[in-house]
């Protein structure tokens, strides 16, 4: 009897959390990560993969640079302006009151 003999199978679920809010918070993740590595190296170039068609009708796959916008601007007294955009519109965010008891 060899060791594979004694395992047990089972079928791997994958998570899958299709609610619209979560996706979207997902996706918002994965834009601040890119900037914050924009920020981090200002070597830094994302890149996506693209399919491309050549002269002989070729398809192949080809990795190219991602154009990103920067979410900050950097105002004439030093200080970093930072609008969290998605899409073309900016988040605003709600202000948070706090009490002290």
């Amino acid at each position: 009897m060899t060791v594979l003999d004694t395992l047990n199978f089972v079928a791997f679920n994958l998570l899958q959390n299709n609610n619209p809010i979560a996706v979207l918070r997902r996706k918002l993740i994965a834009k601040i990560d890119v900037q914050i590595q924009l920020a981090a190296n200002k070597y830094y170039t994302p890149t996506q993969r693209k399919w491309v068609t050549d002269e002989d009708g070729n398809q192949r796959k080809v990795e190219v640079v991602k154009r990103v916008k920067h979410w900050w601007t950097a105002s004439v007294d030093g200080k970093i302006n930072l609008v969290v955009g998605y899409g073309s519109k900016p988040l605003e965010f709600a202000k948070v009151r706090m009490r002290l008891n």
